[in-house]
């Protein structure tokens, strides 16, 4: 593999140090659509009769032989996070198509997927990439994968090897040691990302639509079609109260 010469990273005032980094990338304006560019929904039938839904992003100039570029959120996240929007917007003006992904159970896909995705859904990016029209892949794929989209990007690319139909990958801040990030996010010093993030992804796997039996909805800690049982504090409900993210082949 040749060795890519990319200049170091390098902090820009006055976002020094993650904290301010990650503060910045959520909440800081960015565009709420890719105007001028054209987007259309698609939809991406999948196992466990659930449909991924994504955003065909499609540039005003667009450049000859450019890949189409896929992009994966994190957690928690969808096609319309900040950081995607962003993303698009720039590739678009370089003239590349770009396909931002709802994850099963992200964003709109919650309303058609009863399945929600975890750090082991490689299989659901391996059918995504089969099942993209051979016009909008004819000069290759691309893809860009955020947080755990990119662990998730990084293992279908570690399974399929030099099978995988991808030209270039680029992962951001992929937590490649699931364990350490979990302890690591349970600390005391990360109490309020621990809060934010398990407050949405909460949120998200108890939206209607979602598969869910009345003890997982009970675990989970938010009120559903069961009964009133709640667990107030995030915190308290990780060990037993995360989503259910296994699915029937997980172990294959």
């Amino acid at each position: 593999m040749n060795k890519l010469d990319l200049p170091p990273f390098k902090e820009l005032f006055p976002w020094w140090g993650g904290d301010l980094q990650t503060i910045a990338t959520a909440f800081l304006g960015a565009p709420t659509n890719v105007a001028p560019h054209t987007s259309e929904r698609m939809r991406f039938p999948v196992s466990g009769d659930d449909t991924l839904l994504a955003t065909l992003d499609r540039p005003v100039d667009p450049k000859p032989y450019r890949p189409l570029v896929i992009l994966i959120h994190g957690t928690p996240g969808s096609e319309t996070s900040p950081y995607m929007i962003r993303m698009a917007c720039y590739l678009l003006m370089q003239g590349y198509c770009v396909l931002r992904l709802n994850l099963r159970g992200a964003g709109d896909s919650r309303a058609v997927c009863g399945g929600q995705y975890y750090a082991g859904s490689s299989g659901d990016i391996r059918q995504l990439v089969a099942l993209l029209p051979p016009e909008l892949t004819q000069h290759g794929i691309a893809a860009v994968g955020y947080s755990l989209g990119g662990a998730i990007l990084l293992k279908y690319l570690g399974e399929e090897g030099s099978r995988a139909p991808i030209c270039a990958a680029v992962t951001v801040s992929a937590p490649i040691d699931l364990l350490g990030t979990c302890r690591n996010l349970m600390s005391f010093r990360n109490g309020l990302y621990h809060w934010y993030v398990f407050s949405r992804m909460k949120a998200e796997a108890t939206k209607e639509g979602a598969r869910l039996t009345c003890l997982e909805r009970a675990n989970i800690g938010l009120r559903g079609p069961c009964g009133n049982t709640t667990i107030s504090s995030p915190r308290r409900a990780t060990a037993s109260g995360a989503p259910r993210t296994t699915t029937p082949n997980a172990a294959q």
